[in-house]
């Protein structure tokens, strides 16, 4: 549940953002399930193992001492490219806490992230039935620039 100040509005005190941990395992699957990426608690740490030995990082926004939101980071080096570019590969806030800062506090720390890491670019990719979440995005100063086009096996 989100706090709610004393004039009805939600709570938009900072969330404390860190990387994910084991502990949030049932946590962050729920998260991803919400997306329609199901996952369990029991696997997604063999997921996150794997994130992290690619290089990936995930990073969790915690308020209360509730895991309310999740972001995944990912780096690329392209060859074409002079600099590193990052990508938002997921972002997911707990449907509860929606509107009291969780996402705008975790794409700051991601931005953040890639910049001290000297990526020039951060991308994010969006499902296209996801408009308030595009909407979110144009918010913050995401444009559209490319398409992205998938082969799924």
């Amino acid at each position: 549940m989100v706090d709610m100040a004393p004039d009805n509005r939600v709570d938009v005190s900072e969330p404390k953002i860190r990387p994910v941990e084991r502990r949030d395992a049932e946590c962050v699957a729920a998260l991803f399930g919400s997306l329609g990426f199901p996952t369990s608690a029991d696997t997604f740490p063999q997921r996150l193992a794997r994130s992290i030995a690619a290089g990936d990082t995930t990073l969790v926004a915690e308020r209360d001492g509730t895991v309310a939101g999740c972001i995944g980071l990912s780096q690329t080096h392209p060859a074409h490219r002079d600099a590193p570019v990052g990508r938002i590969t997921v972002l997911v806030v707990a449907e509860e806490a929606r509107g009291a800062g969780i996402g705008t506090a975790l794409v700051k720390a991601a931005i953040a992230t890639f910049f001290a890491a000297g990526c020039t670019i951060v991308e994010v990719t969006s499902r296209f039935e996801l408009r308030r979440a595009h909407a979110f995005y144009d918010k913050l100063g995401f444009a559209q620039t490319s398409v992205r086009l998938a082969l799924t096996r």
